[in-house]
């Protein structure tokens, strides 16, 4: 078939290629394999995972958080230490949770009620608690890539961009204005400390906070007193903002990869957008394969942060499948089937080459990538002939 796609391509018969190509594609959606229910009983609404691949965190709807382990080769995971919250039906939910790179006894939990929680792992008790005074966005903080304890977050209905140091758990300074609007995802680049992203419907901000550095040293004391006062003089002007070069600007999420080269968008019309991010250059938009059949137009990508990046692919968890999107060619050449229905959120171990999926109604699930996928890593599908859009 791949001969019938060169043949049609090199005729100019290019609608017609891209229909064996897609014939292609269909015969990857590869079917995940060694399933496994983890030993989570409940509902999870949101997971993380820490940078040895072992340790993993899980908020359930009910409030209740845990902090499970599973080692390399294993199939299941031993739940190690919990936080059950004092009411049966809390009045507010952990939206997300991230682990302290600089320290991995600490990790931080933001929910509902606004409130930005620092907790010791070893007695799941919140050491500190920041008042952010405004509820915040479903993953909507990320935390310095480097060994400076700060984190970024994103208000839901509020512009602008906290940065709090989590030493003292206070906010040192806000990114944006009124002119920028409300973030709906914060990224910070893996490759550049001082490089935070934030994403609005029109265009992505990327802010260079390394002027407010000496600001945080020296007003680190008054900034507790003085805190609505310096929100105020210390907001900054971004460095660029990122458009679309088409007209599909309605941005709806957004992830960086995790060797910071790649910046990994979902445009209007569900369409992939791939930019080089080092350049700030944008390299493709790639339609989302609503002509298979596996993307429904009215799906909703609000929770596209689980979103999960390595060097080269992007994992995309949709409805019943974990779409693969090659960063390099911006092409969506695998589609991978899991055991359970609605999958949303996953988590990719790349040491063991596993997907933990976990889907709305359903508890977490490990998932082992098939084989075959690494001999299409190895040896890629050809890129869709070009073709007028039909967009």
């Amino acid at each position: 078939m791949l001969r019938e796609y060169r043949n049609l391509r090199e005729s100019g018969m290019m609608g017609e290629a891209n229909t064996v190509l897609q014939q292609i594609e269909m015969q990857h959606l590869l079917k995940m394999r060694t399933t496994n229910l983890l030993s989570i009983d409940r509902l999870t609404s949101r997971m993380e995972m820490d940078s040895s691949e072992q340790f993993f965190l899980f908020a359930e709807v009910s409030g209740l958080v845990r902090i499970g382990q599973m080692r390399a080769g294993e199939k299941n995971m031993s739940v190690i230490a919990e936080w059950v919250p004092r009411c049966v039906m809390p009045r507010y939910k952990t939206t997300c949770l991230r682990w302290h790179p600089w320290d991995h006894s600490l990790f931080t939990s933001v929910g509902t009620d606004g409130r930005l929680n620092a907790w010791s792992a070893a007695t799941m008790v919140p050491i500190q608690t920041t008042e952010l005074g405004y509820s915040l966005r479903y993953h909507s903080i990320c935390n310095n890539p480097s060994a400076e304890p700060l984190i970024a977050a994103a208000y839901n209905e509020r512009f602008g961009v906290p940065i709090v140091d989590l030493r003292d758990n206070m906010p040192c300074f806000r990114l944006g204005n009124r002119d920028v609007g409300v973030a709906s995802f914060v990224e910070w680049s893996p490759r550049e400390k001082n490089c935070v992203l934030s994403m609005c419907p029109t265009g992505i901000y990327v802010w260079d906070i390394r002027s407010n550095m000496v600001w945080i040293c020296l007003l680190s004391l008054l900034l507790s007193l003085l805190y609505s006062c310096f929100l105020l003089l210390l907001q900054q002007i971004p460095v660029k903002k990122l458009v679309p070069p088409d007209d599909r600007s309605n941005l709806r999420a957004m992830k960086v990869s995790s060797d910071g080269q790649h910046l990994f968008t979902l445009q209007g019309s569900n369409r992939f957008g791939l930019w080089h991010l080092p350049l700030m250059i944008f390299i493709q938009s790639t339609p989302s394969q609503e002509r298979l059949g596996l993307f429904d137009k009215k799906v909703q990508f609000d929770m596209f942060s689980p979103v999960q990046c390595d060097e080269n692919y992007a994992f995309v968890p949709v409805q019943d499948f974990v779409h693969l999107m090659c960063l390099r060619t911006g092409n969506v050449p695998v589609h991978l089937h899991g055991p359970i229905n609605g999958t949303d959120q996953c988590i990719y171990r790349r040491i063991s080459q596993q997907l933990i999926i976990c889907g709305i109604d359903s508890r977490p699930c490990l998932c082992t990538i098939p084989n075959d996928l690494q001999d299409l890593r190895e040896n890629p599908l050809p890129e869709p002939a070009p073709v007028e859009d039909e967009f």
